[in-house]
């Protein structure tokens, strides 16, 4: 009985730690900054959805899109942690999301880490926006977006 106990102990400490009891993190990074009772959904600004646009990258890296209005929320200091917090629109789904420099090299990779407002893929970074070189690029799957500076908010 004592090694049970002592199991389901260790159990419930690893889930804790995993951040799984984080319940009023989702609420801190929605998409307006509040919690999540009447939030809006991204408003239709007449761009493509992302399942509509071609998966080609433009050969200049001075081409790519900007990262605004393209259903990714870049919120360069989270209320929960004071570091990059990434959001996606629910269309996406769930996919890779690196912070790259502009030769396209791997700054950081995103940690996802649970569904926010209510249905979008959330990532976390280890340090803040302004810290990442200025311009740089988010790649969200097989799509690059370009984010003039990093230190900005970008819906």
């Amino acid at each position: 009985m004592k090694n049970f106990n002592t199991a389901l102990l260790i159990l419930l400490m690893v889930f804790l730690l995993n951040g799984c009891g984080d319940s009023d993190d989702s609420k801190v990074d929605s998409i307006n900054g509040s919690s999540n009772a009447g939030t809006t959904q991204p408003s239709d600004r007449g761009t493509t959805q992302p399942s509509d646009r071609g998966t080609t990258q433009p050969s200049d890296i001075n081409s790519y899109p900007n990262v605004a209005g393209h259903g990714i929320l870049w919120k360069p200091v989270s209320d929960s942690n004071r570091n990059l917090a990434i959001l996606l629109a629910k269309s996406y789904g769930k996919p890779a999301v690196k912070v790259l420099d502009m030769q396209k090299n791997v700054i950081e990779n995103g940690r996802f880490v649970y569904y926010s407002n209510p249905n979008r893929a959330t990532y976390r970074f280890g340090r803040p926006g302004r810290s990442f070189p200025s311009p740089c690029l988010v790649q969200v799957g097989s799509k690059i977006y370009k984010v003039d500076n990093p230190a900005r908010r970008y819906e």
